[in-house]
């Protein structure tokens, strides 16, 4: 991945050093599975309701997946945005990408028009795959303004729903359909740097938006701002991959030693244990209470 255009590689001296120790072998991600598929061959790999699929199953069904795609055009180092839900067809298509070098970048399944048009923006995809519908939201409101804004966006894939000629094709048609074998294919051993993105940063953004809706004329809403705006830090990572907080927000947080990272929708919370064990435990009093208040304001 770090071939592509403003991607950092890894540093020279670590990357030597796990492949001298034997922690980097070079075998893409995708060939690697393909040996894990073979080797636990009839196990059990998936449960989806009913259904049970075995690692066998499951390697076939992704490299079917491939072969189509390489036939719509998918090349390495291609990007895709993945936002399908927990079912096979995710599972599927994950692997299909890849077994093919493509890189697939993770969405949230509540990541609406902001979230996925950034993703396009910054890594240029030329494929979507998303379920038909995000909860109550039907994933068109998305699919058509992304293909006005996107023309590099060349391939649509929904998991389930209504035939839309000319606009989507179904992943499970494509995973069950009849074709040859990946491995004939030339792209069976592409060789390179693939990976997959898990989108973290942006918290800039994220605290623009959380603050970009306020009443600026409202001395509450101001007295917010200046809080978050002063206390943001943009944090960097030293030589071993960490991010050091600074002592002012440790201090803040009442953080000494032991602590909480807690994901919470699109971001993380890091906490002091003992602080956070006491926030669960009165959080989970009061959550009942919340929840319908929070409901109440809906209607």
């Amino acid at each position: 991945m770090s071939r592509l255009p403003g991607v950092t590689p890894f540093p020279s001296e670590f990357a030597a050093r796990y492949r001298a120790r034997g922690y980097w072998e070079d075998i893409p991600v995708g060939s690697f599975y393909a040996d894990v598929f073979a080797s636990h061959n009839d196990r059990m790999a998936l449960v989806s309701g009913d259904e049970r699929i075995t690692y066998s199953e499951l390697g076939q069904r992704a490299d079917r997946l491939a072969l189509h795609l390489l036939g719509l055009g998918v090349r390495p180092l291609d990007r895709w945005v993945v936002q399908l839900p927990n079912i096979p067809e995710f599972v599927y298509l994950y692997f299909a990408l890849e077994r093919l070098g493509a890189i697939p970048i993770m969405a949230l399944a509540g990541h609406r028009w902001n979230e996925i048009n950034a993703f396009f923006e910054l890594s240029e995809a030329s494929g979507y795959a998303v379920g038909e519908k995000l909860g109550d939201f039907d994933s068109q409101q998305l699919i058509t303004p992304l293909r006005e804004a996107h023309p590099e966006l060349r391939t649509v894939l929904t998991a389930i729903g209504e035939d839309r000629p000319g606009l989507v094709e179904e992943v499970s048609e494509f995973v069950f359909a009849r074709g040859g074998s990946i491995e004939n294919s030339r792209m069976a051993n592409m060789q390179g740097q693939f990976a997959i993105v898990m989108v973290i940063g942006g918290t800039k953004q994220a605290i623009d938006r959380i603050t970009s809706d306020l009443d600026t004329l409202s001395g509450e809403a101001r007295s917010l701002q200046r809080v978050v705006y002063a206390n943001a830090v943009e944090g960097d990572l030293d030589k071993q991959g960490r991010i050091v907080l600074p002592s002012a927000l440790k201090e803040y947080a009442g953080i000494d030693r032991d602590v909480v990272v807690a994901g919470v929708n699109d971001h993380l919370e890091i906490w002091d244990r003992a602080t956070w064990r006491r926030e669960l435990a009165e959080s989970e009093g009061r959550t009942r209470d919340v929840a319908e208040r929070l409901a109440a304001q809906r209607d």
